[in-house]
């Protein structure tokens, strides 16, 4: 889910431009499967936001911290940007756009489905590409 919440936050600080997740585990093995963010640019992510990303996975699970730390987050890398938590989810008309890849292993569809969340919760537009390999996903974000 965070890291759908961390895509979705990057494409509003690229004023809508599409971020990619690919849920792979590239050559390692199947326990190893996780999520690689791919930048508007068809790059890796940004490494200023791969602090971000190191720092949003490893938050305090409980709700307040979670919360406290996606508005931190929203403040520190989107100007302009107001909570968005509170009585309602509100975006507050910012753009986000956030691609999906996945690759065969079995926990890729239950891994994929977190990140979809995660980022519809933020207001992104997400697009579900399914089965695609790593370069892939990377071209289509460009």
């Amino acid at each position: 889910v965070r890291m759908g919440m961390l895509a979705a936050i990057r494409s509003a600080s690229l004023d809508g431009e599409g971020v990619g997740i690919m849920v792979t585990a590239s050559h390692n093995p199947e326990r190893d499967n996780g999520m690689k963010l791919a930048d508007s640019n068809g790059g890796m992510l940004h490494p200023d936001w791969e602090v971000y990303a190191v720092q949003f996975a490893n938050a305090p699970n409980d709700v307040e911290s979670a919360i406290s730390h996606i508005n931190e987050l929203c403040h520190s890398t989107v100007p302009g940007w107001s909570n968005i938590f509170g009585t309602s989810v509100s975006n507050n008309g910012r753009k986000m756009c956030v691609h999906i890849g996945k690759d065969t292993r079995s926990s890729s569809p239950l891994l994929s489905s977190l990140a979809i969340q995660g980022a519809l919760a933020m207001g992104a537009t997400v697009v579900d590409h399914g089965l695609l390999t790593t370069p892939m996903l990377h071209h289509i974000v460009m």
